[in-house]
């Protein structure tokens, strides 16, 4: 729901309290209230939202409507918590629960149970959050409520993997980001993948884990959800490492590092990893010569965008491996056209920073060289669409007659 249509509604739920009042329309009143708390939350007015909700469960009896007043405090729960009020919160999710239990509502039943848990979880009562859990679990069905199901089994798996049962950990975790799949949900298989790849690097099961990771990077764009992304790429470099792939390991560690909204923790795992490996320029060119060229593009776009990033010694050191690499490979102009398409992705500025650190370094080698990179990305170039291919031609000779050098480009 867009800003405005959330204060559209707002505006519309407060005309009907005035047109209900409390003393003369209790239950369309409480009804009101109920909804109005609720999209107060998601707008993020817990002050309002919590007068709101109380308002509903005063007025919803519990001994006559008891699931209507167990939904007022399980919303009302969700308030006291995010305020940190987590007694509070736990007393109105425990009471929610009762009421839901003896009505035999099941999916309010889960969801309560749910809420208790995280709760339970978050004042370090473990064993009551894992078992508030299970029951959310055994009651939600993940082909009417996947969301839910999948969020639940996430966290059960997530207390599981910190009280050390790793197997059932990997078990609930697996099944989180399976049902979360099914639903098309981008964002909760990126979660459950990731605690399923940590929980499988602490079983020793570096392979499997190597595939959640790679699963949870992919779930996790890094211009959707770069922070995640970021998380996602410093554990698939750790697997990497464990699994003896240096430049793999480096390649990743290095991409996480780069993103600006990179946690301080995941950028401190980054690190320790390039102290333990290393630091040397010139991975990509190893990666995408141990990568089936169906990944290539993905490999690159995310080079690319570290190396606008980078200082401009760290940038110019990358560039100048490629450059090395591509002219000594056989497949020269197909690496060629992964590097084309990559900056014909990129937008105009950091496109144009890009051009002209690759047209300064050709302009340091020898001749020879030189005149087989430029021949290289000129029938690189041709794959790509005139208009596309002739913006980025342009670039580079306009670069090359400003810095002196050879514009023989395309």
């Amino acid at each position: 729901m867009s800003g405005d249509e959330s204060t559209g509604r707002v505006e519309e739920l407060q005309n009907r309290l005035r047109h209900y009042p409390a003393d003369r329309y209790p239950i369309q009143h409480a009804t009101s209230q109920f909804h109005l708390g609720t999209l107060l939350i998601s707008a993020g007015r817990t002050e309002e939202a919590r007068t709101a909700l109380l308002t509903a469960a005063e007025l919803f009896d519990p001994a006559s409507l008891p699931v209507e007043h167990g939904k007022s405090l399980n919303a009302l729960g969700a308030v006291l918590r995010e305020n940190g009020e987590l007694h509070e919160a736990r007393a109105a999710f425990e009471r929610a629960v009762e009421l839901f239990q003896a009505a035999d509502s099941r999916p309010e039943l889960g969801a309560a149970l749910y809420n208790l848990g995280l709760v339970d979880a978050q004042l370090d009562e473990g064993e009551d959050a894992i078992a508030a859990l299970r029951r959310a679990r055994s009651l939600l069905d993940p082909d009417a409520a996947p969301a839910s199901a999948s969020a639940v089994a996430r966290e059960l798996g997530a207390l599981l993997l910190l009280s050390d049962r790793l197997d059932d950990a990997t078990a609930m975790l697996r099944e989180a980001a399976e049902i979360a799949g099914r639903a098309g949900d981008h964002a909760s298989i990126g979660a459950a993948s990731n605690l399923l790849g940590v929980t499988l690097l602490a079983s020793n099961r570096d392979r499997e884990a190597l595939q959640a990771l790679r699963e949870a990077v992919a779930a996790h764009p890094r211009t959707v959800r770069p922070g995640e992304h970021s998380m996602a790429k410093a554990n698939l470099a750790l697997s990497y490492e464990r699994l003896g792939e240096p430049a793999r390991a480096r390649l990743a560690a290095h991409q996480a590092l780069a993103i600006a909204e990179c946690p301080p923790a995941v950028a401190a795992q980054a690190s320790e990893i390039l102290d333990r490996l290393g630091d040397p320029p010139g991975d990509l060119g190893i990666v995408l010569a141990l990568e089936s060229s169906d990944a290539w593009e993905a490999i690159m776009r995310g080079e690319l965008m570290r190396w606008v990033t980078v200082e401009p010694e760290v940038r110019r050191a990358e560039i100048a491996a490629w450059i090395a690499h591509q002219s000594a490979s056989i497949r020269g102009t197909d690496l060629g056209a992964v590097l084309v398409g990559g900056l014909l992705e990129l937008p105009p500025q950091p496109t144009g920073v890009l051009v002209r650190a690759i047209v300064e370094e050709v302009a340091k080698l020898d001749e020879r060289t030189a005149d087989h990179f430029r021949s290289q990305i000129s029938s690189a170039m041709a794959r790509f669409y005139v208009p596309q291919w002739m913006r980025l031609k342009d670039a580079f000779n306009r670069v090359a007659s400003e810095l002196g050098a050879e514009t023989s480009w395309g």
